[in-house]
């Protein structure tokens, strides 16, 4: 058995935060949303890492268009850059409501979490 070491930094873990935000925040400031945290988990699956985005939001999730959050990954490739992230990224919403019982099942399997 052989361990994989996660190559994201704290600081690209920090940048993808920070330009989930931005994108989120210019599309549903005005719809009154509020995106706090930002979970960023980098991961692996077989021997490739790929990070784990959850966005947890307040606001109305009916009015969260996909037209916008489907691209989201998209976007956030396009600003950064193959050494600092090379794998897939995964992009989740979690209602505020729903954030406290379901942080407490998981964030203690998941020491890699940072929350911005």
């Amino acid at each position: 058995m052989y361990s994989l070491k996660i190559r994201t930094t704290e600081e690209t873990s920090r940048k993808v935060a920070g330009i989930v935000k931005e994108y989120l925040n210019a599309w549903f400031e005005a719809e009154g949303f509020v995106f706090d945290p930002i979970v960023v988990i980098p991961r692996f699956f077989f021997d490739e890492e790929y990070l784990d985005i959850y966005v947890v939001y307040d606001g109305d999730g009916d009015r969260l268009d996909a037209g916008h959050t489907v691209t989201l990954p998209v976007l956030i490739r396009d600003r950064i850059t193959e050494e600092e992230m090379s794998g897939a990224l995964c992009v989740s919403y979690v209602e505020k409501s729903e954030w406290d019982g379901w942080n407490s099942k998981w964030s203690k399997h998941n020491e890699s979490a940072r929350f911005y």
